[in-house]
């Protein structure tokens, strides 16, 4: 019995080491599709998974997905409608992302450490703020709503180029293919909501993966165990979506992609938020 679970445990413990180092989806609504790095075919994303560097992610129309970069969950990307990106995880540049508009919230790095997103026609980098970045065909738009996110373009060889420019908060600024950041403009009312929205949905859903997180250990994962969906409360419950193309307000179902997994008990729920905001 002694040598077995040696054994169980040395069979297990690479997969965490690669659970823990990875970046994890907390919250998943829609069309969103995972590449695994190596494989060839697409799978449904699903809160609870672990993504590694190489993976592809897309989402479809009026879909979303938000990734944790860190194991306390306070570094956040969420990728809207219609958005390509590929997991990077380098020293700074974390993702690159290929088409579409992404929202990040980034509040706690190691000391001296950036965060940044290469796009086709520039880097956008932090040590700490939020801001969304939209992505084109031919050009990169960053739009800080807190703080100072900084952003460099990109030569036709691939290098940054040496200037970079700091994007203070409220302003926005256009990075074209081959060239260097355009002058700064005041950010329009309509991107602070959005932003506001983006930010309200990115900490409920960090609140409820942490309760998950707590209810299903990452340990018991490997066991097969599911990953129970936190159902809202409301019934017939609708989230409001922000549509890319014309920055309007839809309604729509969010979407259950865990239909047949077991659903947590409210009451737990309710003890798990006293717990969190009492902590």
């Amino acid at each position: 019995m002694f040598y077995f679970l040696i054994a169980f445990f040395f069979v297990l413990s690479p997969a965490f080491a690669d659970e823990e180092s990875g970046v994890e989806v907390i919250s998943v609504s829609g069309s969103v599709e995972i590449l695994s790095q190596g494989e060839s075919e697409y799978k449904k994303a699903e809160e609870g998974m672990f993504l590694n560097a190489g993976d592809s992610i897309k989402t479809g129309q009026d879909s979303y997905i938000e990734l944790a970069f860190d194991e306390n969950q306070d570094n956040v990307v969420r990728l809207n409608a219609d958005t390509s990106a590929v997991l990077i995880l380098k020293e700074d540049e974390k993702i690159e992302v290929l088409e579409g508009e992404v929202f990040s919230s980034i509040s706690s790095l190691p000391s001296g450490s950036t965060f940044e997103i290469r796009t086709p026609t520039a880097v956008v980098g932090v040590r700490g703020t939020e801001w969304i970045t939209r992505v084109g065909k031919d050009d990169t738009v960053v739009e800080a709503l807190k703080d100072n996110p900084y952003v460099s373009g990109i030569e036709r060889d691939g290098r940054l180029m040496s200037e970079k420019k700091i994007v203070l908060a409220g302003h926005m600024t256009t990075v074209k293919r081959f060239q260097h950041p355009m002058p700064l403009v005041k950010l329009p009312k309509d991107v602070y909501q959005r932003g506001d929205y983006f930010r309200r949905q990115v900490r409920m859903h960090i609140q409820e993966a942490r309760i998950r997180r707590k209810l299903n250990p990452p340990r018991l994962r490997k066991l097969n165990t599911p990953v129970a969906p936190f159902k809202n409360h409301s019934v017939g419950f609708k989230e409001k979506s922000f549509d890319n193309n014309n920055k309007g307000q839809k309604d729509q179902h969010r979407d259950d992609n865990n239909k047949n997994k077991p659903v947590i008990h409210r009451n737990k729920i309710h003890e798990s938020l006293k717990t969190l905001h009492n902590n």
